[in-house]
């Protein structure tokens, strides 16, 4: 009998954790593709309040703002480094430039993330 509550709790196990990681898994793919749609959606002349009605479209995606830095959007996942995060840089109130980084790293660009966009000189 305890045996087989033992291989019970072992098969249980199994499920929980491959259901947990193919849900997290979706939740990041569906975060990116967000990322990717709010993305095509920026051109030359985003401003700023462009930029925050886009991202209000989106429910796994957050914005900070900032004054004189880049505004950051972010797919909300679970904070962690598989996250993208698209750091916007604005210049006379339009969008001059997008980069897409994961969430710990400014200097790389993910591998699969899209490539970096450039409207305006800095």
């Amino acid at each position: 009998m305890l045996r087989r509550l033992s291989v019970f709790g072992v098969l249980l196990a199994v499920i929980v954790v491959a259901a947990a990681t193919w849900f997290v898994r979706w939740q990041w793919d569906t975060s990116h593709d967000q990322v990717r749609a709010f993305l095509s959606r920026l051109n030359a002349t985003t401003t700023q309040d462009d930029v925050r009605r886009i991202v209000s479209e989106y429910n796994l995606l957050a914005i900070t703002e900032r004054q004189q830095e880049p505004w950051s959007v972010i797919g909300t996942v679970w904070f962690s480094a598989n996250d993208w995060v698209a750091w916007l840089d604005f210049k006379n109130g339009k969008l001059a430039r997008v980069r897409v980084r994961t969430y710990d790293s400014m200097g790389d660009r993910p591998r699969d993330g899209p490539p970096d966009r450039t409207f305006e000189p800095l």
